[in-house]
């Protein structure tokens, strides 16, 4: 094989690689907006909660949750894949509600937190 036709691939393989890395970038800051809205909603739900005198931990309602993520799951991830990933995403959530409950809401923005 030529070395342009090596220089070819390499920068055709280069090219590929910046797109799909690019389309994963666009998905993650997709996930990073999904996240926060997330836990915009939840403290909506908390207020409304503690107005009413309603607890705001609601196991049951979480257990709901993760066996729905899980049963509409069409792969490749597994059951307990997501199941995992959703446990941690109540737990993030729980935190940053109670974050923000205690610092005012938006005080976590950025990295350093």
């Amino acid at each position: 094989m030529s070395e342009e036709a090596i220089v070819g691939e390499t920068s055709g393989s280069h090219h590929v690689l910046r797109q799909l890395r690019d389309e994963i970038s666009d998905i993650d800051r997709g996930i990073v907006r999904a996240l926060n809205r997330r836990v915009e909603l939840v403290s909506r739900v908390k207020r409304h909660k503690e107005v009413h005198g309603i607890d705001f931990l609601d196991p049951a309602r979480e257990d709901w949750i993760l066996a729905d993520l899980a049963r509409v799951n069409l792969g490749p991830l597994s059951g307990d894949e997501v199941r995992a990933v959703f446990e941690g995403i109540l737990a993030l959530t729980k935190r940053a509600v109670a974050r923000d409950g205690a610092d005012g809401p938006g005080a976590g923005r950025g990295l350093s937190r």
